[in-house]
């Protein structure tokens, strides 16, 4: 699976091409396509931009330029040409389902960061199949980034883990299964093999962190063993 952004939307692609799943941000105007992302402009002091795999990361920005600007921003989703169901997990992040509530993708949790890397009060709200994250602008400085980030597709489910997580899981066994376990809020089947993930992720983890990048756990969803790879921090 692949995401490529178009001006439709971000689109998960399987590998004839058709889409699976769109993500498309709720604003007027048509975006500019080039590089990997979609880029809509406003003159009310942002832009949202949709990147796609090869650009690295398959996410929606927010690029908040003022405090003039909404602090909302919202994202529309479509699983199989409907609209999808939406619900909140534990830890924050959003599952993406098609109609039959097969799921579809997972959303990563909100997150905002200011000028000064200083991350921002920010939540998710769910009406329907619109997930908008409300972002607190008071104090930040500007231009603020806020993104929901697509973290799996039907082909493998990637659960990312944060900076200070795989900093935990970078220092000992007990600090991998610590996290790892955490994860199954999100993906229930992964505690099963946790102690059996702790040699290679705590290996994978501190070259994560050592290159300014993360621990993830991917899953293949047709059965394919879990294996830990380095991923692009979300926080």
């Amino acid at each position: 699976m692949n995401t490529v952004a178009t001006d439709a939307g971000l689109n998960l692609v399987d590998e004839l091409g058709a889409t699976q799943l769109t993500m498309s941000p709720v604003i007027k105007g048509a975006p500019v396509v080039e590089g990997g992302a979609a880029t809509y402009k406003t003159d009310q002091g942002y832009s949202m931009v949709l990147t796609d795999s090869t650009a690295g990361l398959s996410a929606g920005y927010s690029i908040i330029t003022s405090a003039d600007a909404p602090s909302n921003y919202s994202y529309s989703f479509d699983v199989d040409g409907s609209p999808a169901n939406l619900s909140a997990l534990e830890d924050g992040s959003i599952l993406v389902s098609d109609k039959d509530g097969n799921p579809s993708s997972l959303v990563a949790p909100a997150w905002a960061k200011d000028a000064n890397g200083t991350y921002l009060e920010t939540k998710y709200e769910i009406e329907g199949n619109v997930l908008t994250q409300t972002v607190n602008l008071d104090g930040a400085a500007f231009p603020v980034i806020a993104d929901p980030r697509l973290q799996q597709n039907l082909a493998f489910s990637t659960i990312e883990f944060t900076r200070s997580e795989t900093n935990t899981a970078s220092s000992s066994t007990g600090g991998f299964i610590a996290i790892c376990g955490g994860a199954t809020a999100v993906f229930a089947p992964i505690g099963a093999v946790c102690g059996v993930l702790a040699g290679a992720s705590i290996i994978v983890a501190t070259q994560a962190k050592n290159t300014g990048k993360c621990l993830g756990i991917r899953i293949g969803n047709w059965g394919t063993a879990p294996f830990p790879v380095i991923v692009n921090c979300y926080a």
